[in-house]
């Protein structure tokens, strides 16, 4: 299945940490694994930015998990 590309205002809502996180939980649902749904969202953001927003999957997954335990 191939993920739903984002527009343009979707793209720059990506810098936002919080919006990265939530898009990503939205295509995971899509039974995307937890690393494809990473590769698209960077895909998408480098697109607009042309850039990565994290360094890899790695560096995606550890500030996730450090800004859910500051909830």
């Amino acid at each position: 299945m191939q993920p739903p590309e984002l527009n343009y205002n979707q793209i720059i809502q990506l810098a936002d940490p919080k919006e990265f996180d939530l898009a990503w939980y939205r295509l995971i649902a899509q039974d995307l694994t937890h690393e494809q749904a990473y590769e698209h969202l960077e895909e998408q953001y480098r697109s607009v930015f042309k850039r990565r927003r994290y360094a890899s999957y790695d560096s995606y997954r550890i500030s996730r998990l450090r800004r859910q335990h500051r909830l």
